[in-house]
């Protein structure tokens, strides 16, 4: 996806993409305010007509050693067509992603629910469509857009419950 005339970049070695965008163009979710009820309307009005996939993180290859993920992903998500991509990373650390095509709004809701809520482990994902991201952790659940009108409504909807911590701050970690 392409944001402010920048590729957005997912991989272990990059910036998460809140911090790859300004202000315009993000809204975070601190888990502090988050419960199940608010967690499937915030990403059930995100996901709406749009078509989402899914990448995240399989394997950490460090010289001879691998380190493959346990992500749980195959109790929430149907996993049949798939794609490991390889990336070079840094400093002799390389790793696999994996894509997953067409990804359904309710084991969508009901895995970030778990994730945010601590009853999973999270993995390192991302969920994104043509014109929207979603990253999630145990902590956070961001969304990312280049379409500003969505992030402006989006804020005015969830004024006082979206994290403002870094509004206003440099887009780096």
């Amino acid at each position: 996806m392409i944001i402010e005339g920048k590729e957005i970049h997912f991989g272990i070695d990059k910036p998460i993409p809140y911090f790859q965008v300004s202000d315009e163009h993000r809204i975070r979710f601190g888990y502090e305010k988050m419960n199940g009820s608010l967690i499937k309307q915030i990403i059930t009005d995100t996901y709406s007509d749009d078509n989402f996939d899914m990448e995240f993180l399989l394997s950490v290859i460090e010289g001879d050693y691998i380190q493959t993920e346990k992500t749980n992903l195959g109790r929430y998500f149907k996993i049949t067509n798939w794609k490991e991509v390889f990336h070079k990373g840094e400093e002799d650390v390389d790793y696999i992603n994996v894509i997953v095509k067409n990804i359904d709004l309710q084991p969508l809701i009901k895995y970030i629910t778990n994730v945010v809520c601590g009853n999973e482990r999270e993995a390192f994902i991302l969920f994104y469509s043509l014109n929207k991201i979603i990253y999630v952790c145990n902590d956070v659940i961001d969304i990312v857009s280049h379409d500003t009108k969505f992030i402006e409504d989006f804020k005015s909807k969830y004024e006082g419950i979206y994290d403002t911590y870094w509004v206003g701050r440099p887009n780096d970690e």
